[in-house]
């Protein structure tokens, strides 16, 4: 009976984990990394309270660089380049996390040695890497029309959105306005990256409810609209929530605009490279 169990477990975990790893999403992974990204999100916070990191706009772009580095580093898994299993998500988002808190420590000793900002120093030691790695991927590029495409589109999704979010604004007041903009932007260019690969090269979406959606409505341009009401209710609530949490909040942030960029750059690096 044990070893029936053992077998069951394995089989189970071999389903909903495994083999959809790096390849698609289901109800059940989903939502096991959806509450490992919450306690992950609660445990880091304070961490970088008791180093004494203040998750503001600043401390969100010097992510940037590192943001952009996971991205070329999963598109080089893409392409063949690489081939490691840390370079699929989810696992990829552990990797790159844990050289960027490496990147962090390293940051703020520095600046006490040198009296330089850390933010500055932390940006630094992620640009020179996704530097590179971007550069790599620019040279190989054989498809411009899908950049053209997706920016233009994304241009003009963030134009509508901030446009929305002023009207949203003068009825909720939003804490943080930048931020918030800056969340549904990059939102808007992954949903703008998705659409042109799925519907104009023939790509296939990874998670199952967009594929679920997209079949109900018959387009993924639906996800414009969902996307954007989505991400504006989880924006008022967590303000609402976290009104007097502002290292929580800040991060819970900084979550969203690495969940909508990174996999907004991977797919624009991919369609343009062919993949």
């Amino acid at each position: 009976m044990l070893w029936l169990g053992r077998v069951h477990v394995y089989e189970f975990f071999n389903t909903f984990f495994i083999l959809p790893l790096g390849r698609s999403y289901n109800p059940v992974n989903s939502a096991v990394y959806a509450v490992m990204l919450l306690v992950g999100v609660f445990l880091l916070s304070r961490v970088l309270s008791l180093l004494k990191v203040e998750v503001d706009g600043k401390f969100t772009i010097s992510m940037l660089p590192f943001i952009l580095l996971g991205s070329c580093l999963r598109v080089f898994q893409d392409a063949g380049i690489f081939n490691s299993i840390f370079l699929i998500s989810p696992l990829i988002y552990l990797l790159v996390f844990a050289y960027t808190f490496v990147c962090l420590l390293l940051s703020l000793l520095l600046a006490k040695k040198t009296g330089t900002d850390y933010r500055f120093l932390l940006f630094f030691f992620g640009a020179v890497p996704a530097t590179y790695f971007a550069f790599q991927l620019v040279l190989q590029i054989v498809n411009f029309d899908s950049i053209v495409l997706t920016f233009s589109l994304g241009a003009a999704a963030c134009l509508i959105a901030f446009l929305a979010c002023l009207g949203i604004q003068k009825l909720v007041k939003f804490e943080e306005f930048t931020l918030d903009v800056g969340v549904v932007f990059a939102q808007m260019l992954d949903v703008s990256s998705t659409y042109v690969g799925v519907t104009f090269y023939g790509y296939g979406e990874q998670h199952f409810l967009v594929r679920l959606l997209t079949d109900a409505f018959g387009s993924s341009l639906i996800f414009y609209l969902l996307d954007f009401l989505g991400i504006m209710l989880i924006l008022l609530v967590l303000e609402r929530m976290l009104r007097k949490e502002r290292q929580l909040l800040g991060l819970f942030r900084l979550t969203l605009i690495v969940l909508g960029l990174a996999p907004a750059l991977r797919d624009i690096f991919r369609v343009a490279l062919l993949t």
